[in-house]
């Protein structure tokens, strides 16, 4: 084997070598952020005894390291058996490694809504 064949053959490894790790970490980088669970939907009062649809949820960082300083846009939505959005809500989410019933301003006051909602969902996305 001359040494032309053999650089050709190391640069072409180093070449696989280096494809194959940046698609690795881009599969890794693609799941970084936070996976809500456990979406609950519950009638409640507020502080000043409104009768409210209060939303929480749990939260964990999905991903290797610690969760990033910028808060994650997300969504809160209330919705219909059908599956259409009666009111929605966007916040940042930014929490450490796991939270569990997780409820800032989620709670959306009855009289804003026509009927009452069948579920509630929270959509997080790195984009926004």
């Amino acid at each position: 084997m001359t040494v032309g064949t053999w650089l050709g053959r190391a640069a072409l490894a180093l070449l696989a070598t280096a494809l194959v790790g940046g698609i690795v970490f881009g599969i890794i980088d693609a799941r970084r952020g936070y996976e809500t669970t456990n979406v609950r939907l519950a009638a409640a009062e507020a502080e000043d005894g409104t009768p409210v649809w209060r939303v929480t949820f749990d939260a964990e960082w999905s991903a290797f390291g610690d969760p990033p300083i910028q808060v994650q846009p997300c969504t809160v939505r209330l919705v219909t058996e059908e599956g259409s959005v009666l009111i929605q809500r966007g916040f940042g989410l930014h929490v450490g490694r796991g939270d569990r019933s997780i409820s800032p301003p989620f709670d959306f006051p009855v009289s804003l809504l026509p009927r009452p909602p069948h579920r509630a969902e929270v959509v997080c996305s790195r984009e926004g």
